[in-house]
């Protein structure tokens, strides 16, 4: 358990550091979903901005190299009415 949480805070360490050495947007996004993949192993992640009260802006998305890649261009606005 205690090895679990240090690898969860060296983790949290390498992104605070990462995120603080570059402030432009499209590398904060790529580096946040770089380190989520070290603490939460995913196939696929998105990061959402929210646009509206029903509405969401995709800002990023990632698939892990296993994962099969499909094209996607943004940017990607998507109605959460529709996916409730």
């Amino acid at each position: 358990m205690a090895q679990a949480a240090w690898g969860e805070a060296d983790a949290l360490r390498k992104a605070t550091l990462a995120l603080t050495e570059d402030l432009q947007m499209d590398s904060v996004l790529d580096t946040l979903l770089q380190s989520l993949l070290e603490l939460v192993p995913y196939e696929s992640a998105q990061i959402l901005f929210v646009e509206s009260d029903s509405r969401l802006f995709v800002a990023r998305d990632a698939h892990c190299p296993k994962a099969a890649k499909e094209t996607v261009r943004y940017p990607l606005t998507l109605d959460a009415t529709d996916h409730p």
